[in-house]
Formats: C-alpha cells, structure tokens, sequence
C-alpha cells in the first residue's frame, strides 16, 4: 500500500523546515486556518493534541525516549504522526509505527495516512508490512497444485480463486475478501527456509519482495508489535535501518514481549505437520512424491507412526498431570514425562533435509526444506519445556477437554531487561503511547514493568464527561466472592439495560459468569432487543452487528475490554461486571508474583492492584469516543466503594457524576 504526496525533496518546503523552527510548523499544522487538520470533518482545535504533538516533536529532536499518556479523543495518531513525518524529511531517516493490534494498523493505513497525504502538501512515502504469513507465494502454490497437497477437494477451487485474485490484486491475503482456511493458507504464504529468493522465477512479481522494496523508499513503515520483535530476532533483517519507533497501543507491550519470546507447540498443530509430510491411511503428503517412494515407504510410514505415538504419549503424559476441573497448569518440573519425543524429531527433520537434498525438483526440495524447518521447532519447542533452563521464563500446559487438545507454553516472567537492551538503548528514539499508562496519575508501575527509563507526559481527554456521562455504581450489591452476587449482578444488568433501551456493552472477566448471565437474561432481552455473545461468531461479525442494530447489546469478554470502537447510538451503557483482576492461577502471573514476594515486595499492591487499574481503565474508555457521545459507565463490583483500594479505580474513572441509584440513571437517559 503506497502514498505519495508531492515530492518536497527539491521544493521551497525541503528548505523551510530546515530553516524554519519545526515547532512552529507542527504548531501551524494543528492551529493555522489552512492546516492539514482544519480539513477532518468535525474538526476542532484541541489543546491536549497540540501539547502531545509538541512533546513528540522534542523527543525526536532530541533523540530522547518519551512514553506518552493521551486521553480519549485528544487524537493522539495525528499528534505523533504530523511530528514524525516533519522529522523524517528534515532528517533523512526511517520511522517505525508499531501497532498492537491490525486494526489500528489498518485504520492508520488506509484512513490516517491516506488523510495526511490527500491534503497536506509535504511530500512522504508509507508502507504497511505484516508478518510473511500474510502474502501470498506463487512458487508454493504452484508445489502445492503440482503435487496435489490439499486438505480436501475444495481446496483445489479456492487456490484458483486466490491466484487469480493474486494476478490482479496485491497479494497481500489482508485485502483478500474472503476468509481462506488455515491449514490451505499456511501452505500458500510465503516462508523465509521455503525461499530462493532472488532465484525464484517469481521474484520480480513477488508480493512480499515487492512490499521489500517498496519499504526501501518509504519514510513510515507501519507494522505491528508482534512483527517488530520479529526484527529484532532476525538481527535486523526484517526492517530497513530506522531512527525512530512509536509504539502506539502500548499498554500491551508488555504481554506481546514476554509470549513472543517464549514458546508454544500443540498436539493438533503436530498431527498436521506429521499428516503434511505423510498420511499413511490416505496415502497423501509430501513423502509420496519423492521418486523411488516406494522403496522407502516402509521406513517413512514406521518412522512418521512412532513420531505420531511418541507425540501421543507425551501429550498425554501431561494431560495426566491435570486435574479434572483443571485446564491449565503451571509445570515446575517435567522429569516425569519422558523425553523420547526429541530424537525422533530430530530423525525426521534430518530425514526431510536429507531428501531436499537428494532432489532434483526444486520446488518439492523447498517444501521439504520447509516442513523439516518446521520440525525442528517443533523439537526446539519440546527441548525448551522438558529443560525449563531459563530461570526468567515460566512454563505450563493447557487442555482443550471438548476436542482432546494438549498444548505446551513458555512466557518470559519480566520482559524488562530483554526491553532495555533490545529497545530502549538502540541507537534510534521510542515514542510510546496509550491512553491507558498510568495508575494514579504515575507511569512507575508501567515503566517498571517494561525496563522503561525515559521521559514520560500526561494529556487528559478533552471530552465533557460531566455534561455527556454518567458513572453508576451498584453499591448496595453484595461482593463478587459472595454466592448470590451472580444471580443479583444479573438482574441488576438487565435492569440497566432496560433503562438504556438496549444500547449496551457488558464486559466480564470470565466466559463462566457471561455465560449464567446470559442464560438468565436472554429469554426475556430477545423480545425487545438483539442479543450478541462472545463466542457465537467471530469477534469482526459481533461488532459490525453492534454498531448496526443501534437496540442491540452485547455480551463480551477479554478481548472486548479495549480495541473496540463503537461511537454514536449503538452504545450509550457501559457495564463493567467485575473489577478485572487478574486470575490467581494464571501461570505467568503467579510466577511474577512469586518474583515480588522474593524480592521482598507485597504483590497485591505492586502488581495485582495496579494491572487491574489499567484494565480497567481499558474498559470504561470503550463509552465515549467522539465529542457528542454520551452514556452510562455501570459497575457492578461493590468493593469499589467497600474497599479500600476501590479509591484508585475511582480516581481512574472520568470526571462524571457518580449515582447511586437506578432512577438517576432513567433520569440520565430522559434527559439525553
């Protein structure tokens, strides 16, 4: 995806920023009748944006870290990236967006960007690259066609459809209309140990090559968290050379570095690596392609079901260390499940090189190539967890009971030492950013947790919440560890909702409870208004049915706490069930907390309190996203008044009035 505005590298522009302070002309940018942001639709001057533009301004001209804290609606993308675009003219470098999420990646590529390039007369290139197995590879699909390695017949049709829409289009499966099949779309994408690179017959027309190069002449280059840390592990090789990197939606920065760098390998994810290279009982796979096949087929069958048996075995072996009710387990020692997995692992992976080797087809060389890349992560994953040698990771297992799916894990425990020699020391300058940063007004616990030392800045919203919100808080509710705080939080939610019409998103912090709440109230709710779950459909589908049936409501979980974005009438009650504090048996958590305790510190207050702060924060800023909403912020855990630490979520709510009462609320609605 490219932009262009008109070049300024020979016009009068090219010299003025040189010559002129850049901080007058960010100044210009967001005040002056003409500027850039003067054409936004709805547009007003905000102070908060102008002051957080500047600060970014001082940190890039300073080579300074800063970690930055904007409100809702301050529209903190165009106070960071009208900065970084002068920046990059004046300086003749690089920069780095890094999103945590693709929404935001793709809203600031085809909104935000877009904008600043259709109506400002500086001249600057964009791209947006996402991880390699988002494109799609012609040379692979070609292997896959060639050899007839498909899933199921209805592949053949689709991967016609998909190269067809390749020949035209970008190549790029995120602007693909369609939703393509995980197991076909990992045989199609392209992969860095399945490449020739510039030998492949198809590298001029290549869509990751020609997003490569289009990278080299671009000034911003976004990308997601997930990708950056990628760069990282490839010692650079990912990412042209950069001076400067913003983290938006940094508030996951952490969570994305500690699972990045850690492992991951599922049963059902091995018995389709094993069933890709060969399936003795359909006779498919790579394997069989092979000439002379059939004089090793006896060997590639025994070899391929002792693997699958020893993978049983060991999968197994874990899921006996569960208990009934358990699905997820921390594992301290795993000297009582057998390590015979990994030298057959290795066998198999040295059979595959050895074979792409012998080859003489190319293509059928690189998939073996592939597939014995991939078995040796495999085994790098199994090595990992049964060692558990690195004293700064915590590792568990965790079942899937309805399908029989076993999985393995590894996190890093603390992320900051890993983050202040991989990031924040480099020779280039981080701007991170967020609405939610801080915990009482002080960044500490963020900074802390990530091996943060710089700068840091707080803009508040500049939204009327005491005139547009409302928080309500069911005081009177008796605790959540109660047994009747399900059955009277439920009714107190449908009450909420009836004063509402509707219009309402409840979040919780377990499908348990959503689930009892939802069994209590549907029946009665879907005669006035559309009921949406969590679990239904897909995450994309609930919110487009949200934002459309404006009578809706919407009962969601986890990842509904923040990223979602519904301005307007479809959401005017915001319901927060429960404080979201982090679950006790959560395995990475228990092993930060355990590393509190060691050091003397209490974890609750330090570690549990503040987390859930933030997520909390996260929560409420899903009501009001634009000047003219309005609407209710409910919650219903009581011991945010009962207790004493309820006072620092309530210093983290908006500036609203606080009711405590549902005929204040029914009177909020009448008068809106």
């Amino acid at each position: 995806m490219v932009s262009r505005f008109p070049s300024v590298s020979d016009s009068h522009l090219g010299h003025e920023i040189v010559e002129v302070s850049i901080h007058s002309k960010i100044a210009e940018e967001f005040t002056g009748r003409g500027s850039i942001l003067s054409k936004l639709p709805r547009y007003e001057q905000r102070a908060g944006q102008l002051e957080m533009a500047l600060a970014v301004t001082d940190s890039l001209s300073n080579q300074s870290n800063l970690m930055v804290e904007a409100g809702t609606g301050i529209g903190k993308s165009f106070a960071y990236l009208i900065p970084l675009i002068y920046w990059t003219l004046k300086e003749s470098k690089k920069a780095v967006i890094a999103t945590g999420t693709k929404v935001l990646q793709n809203q600031l590529a085809a909104k935000d960007l877009p904008f600043l390039a259709q109506h400002s007369d500086i001249g600057f290139k964009y791209e947006v690259l996402y991880g390699q197995e988002n494109f799609f590879c012609r040379r692979r699909a070609g292997a896959i066609a060639q050899y007839g390695l498909f899933d199921n017949p209805d592949q053949v049709k689709q991967l016609q459809e998909i190269a067809a829409w390749a020949n035209q289009g970008s190549g790029i499966f995120e602007d693909y209309a369609e939703p393509i099949p995980p197991g076909l779309k990992q045989q199609i994408s392209r992969r860095s140990e399945a490449c020739p690179r510039r030998n492949c017959a198809y590298y001029t027309e290549c869509p990751y090559y020609r997003k490569r190069r289009a990278m080299e002449q671009a000034d911003i280059m976004v990308v997601n968290h997930h990708l950056f840390f990628a760069h990282l592990e490839s010692a650079g090789k990912l990412l042209p050379e950069f001076g400067a990197v913003v983290f938006d939606e940094a508030q996951r920065l952490e969570q994305v570095a500690a699972s990045y760098f850690g492992v991951r390998l599922t049963s059902i994810g091995l018995s389709l690596l094993l069933s890709r290279i060969y399936n003795p009982r359909r006779g498919s796979g790579i394997a069989p392609k092979l000439a002379g096949f059939t004089n090793i087929k006896p060997k590639v069958r025994a070899l391929i079901e002792e693997v699958r048996m020893t993978a049983d075995g060991f999968f197994a072996n874990l899921a006996n260390l569960l208990k009934p009710y358990e699905h997820k387990k921390r594992i301290r020692v795993a000297r009582c499940v057998p390590n015979d997995l990994e030298q057959l692992l290795n066998e198999l992976a040295g059979f595959l090189f050895e074979k792409a080797k012998d080859t003489d087809e190319e293509n059928l060389s690189f998939e073996l190539i592939s597939l014995g890349d991939r078995v040796s992560v495999a085994k790098g994953a199994v090595i990992s967890f049964l060692d558990m040698a690195d004293a700064n990771s915590v590792y568990w297992i965790e079942a899937d009971k309805r399908s029989d799916r076993m999985s393995i894990h590894s996190a890093l425990i603390d992320v900051s030492e890993t983050m202040r020699s991989t990031v924040w020391t480099q020779d280039w300058t981080n701007v991170l950013t967020s609405a939610t940063l801080t915990v009482g007004k002080s960044f500490r616990f963020t900074a802390e947790r990530i091996g943060f030392g710089g700068a840091v800045k707080k803009f508040g919203s500049p939204f009327d919440y005491r005139r547009n919100a409302l928080t309500y808080v069911g005081h009177e509710l008796v605790s959540p560890q109660h047994e009747a705080w399900p059955e009277r939080m439920a009714a107190r939610v449908g009450d909420l909702i009836n004063a509402s019409n509707g219009r309402a998103l409840v979040l919780f912090t377990s499908y348990a409870t959503l689930n009892k709440t939802v069994d209590a109230l549907e029946t009665g709710l879907g005669k006035k208004h559309t009921v949406l779950v969590q679990g239904r459909t897909t995450r994309n589908v609930l919110l487009e049915d949200f934002k459309l049936d404006t009578s809706s409501v919407l009962f969601a979980t986890q990842s509904f706490w923040e990223g979602v974005d519904i301005p307007g009438e479809s959401l005017v009650m915001l319901v927060i069930t429960r404080l979201p504090f982090e679950v006790p048996d959560d395995p990475r958590a228990e092993a930060i907390l355990e590393g509190y305790r060691r050091g003397g510190r209490e974890p609750f207050t330090e570690y549990q309190l503040p987390l859930s702060v933030l997520r909390f924060r996260q929560g409420i800023g899903r009501l009001i996203r634009r000047d003219d909403d309005y609407g209710v912020i409910a919650v219903l855990d009581s011991r945010i008044v009962k207790r004493a630490y309820g006072k620092l979520f309530m210093d983290s709510m908006p500036p609203a009035p606080v009711a405590f009462n549902l005929f204040e609320v029914q009177k909020f609605f009448e008068e809106h």
